[in-house]
């Protein structure tokens, strides 16, 4: 039976990237926020929903799940593994994409010094606006970032030419023991500089003891990933509601 999940019902930290979501959620603005649900269900699935984005950790979807992802109004999008996601799109009720998810398995080097790890955050927005077409808003991110540093669950690092930032890269989700890196980008105009994967290593070193992971959306950054010590380690789904 699906229930509202309680503070036991959730770890403090995960062995694959929707639970450490999940956790990292937890560890950042605790369980009982009004503006995130947590359920689980009687062998240990989790959701999160947040936004009206829902992170699912299952083994597989059970018919239970996979109606109360169907019928849930607060769900426009759903992210879990790439096995639960092609299963979904299976049915008439969701599309989306299925990617690789990728562990850190090399050296941490020290954060090189032209990389700015306390960056103005709206030039930040900026520049993740431009590069990914289904940014959320400033008033939206500006807030969970600006927390997520307070609260030393969210490191960033970003190059700044010009008095703006051109590339940057940040964990996206943070526990205690674990990371994901994600919201990478750089100025079209600063491409091809080696930026991305400097931003990556000064997030990487500043996270340092850390199981890191990081999700790349195409085969360009893949390659660049595994330059830097990444090895494909699982899938990932990012999926939306028809």
């Amino acid at each position: 039976m699906i229930r509202r999940a309680s503070n036991t019902d959730i770890p403090n930290g995960g062995c694959n990237e929707c639970l450490i979501r999940i956790a990292a959620l937890k560890h950042t603005y605790g369980c009982d926020t009004p503006f995130i649900q947590f359920f689980t269900d009687d062998i240990g699935g989790l959701l999160s929903i947040m936004d009206g984005v829902a992170i699912l950790d299952v083994s597989e979807v059970s018919d239970e799940w996979r109606i109360f992802l169907e019928m849930n109004p607060d769900i426009r999008t759903l992210h879990c593994s790439g096995t639960v996601g092609c299963t979904l799109m299976e049915t008439a009720h969701w599309q989306g994409r299925v990617g690789d998810v990728m562990r850190y398995n090399g050296i941490p080097r020290e954060t090189p010094l032209d990389v700015c790890t306390q960056p103005y955050l709206p030039n930040v927005h900026a520049l993740l606006e431009q590069h990914f077409p289904g940014m959320s808003t400033l008033n939206y991110w500006y807030p969970d970032a600006s927390h997520r540093i307070r609260h030393g669950y969210c490191h960033m690092g970003c190059i700044i030419r010009e008095d703006r930032v051109v590339s940057t890269a940040m964990t996206v989700a943070e526990t205690p023991s674990e990371a994901i890196i994600g919201q990478v980008a750089t100025d079209p105009a600063f491409r091809q500089q080696g930026m991305a994967g400097t931003c990556v290593n000064a997030v990487i070193s500043q996270c340092k003891g850390k199981s890191l992971y990081i999700l790349p959306i195409h085969e360009t950054a893949m390659r660049l990933y595994q330059k830097l010590g990444f090895v494909t380690c699982g899938t990932w789904a990012e999926l939306d509601k028809l």
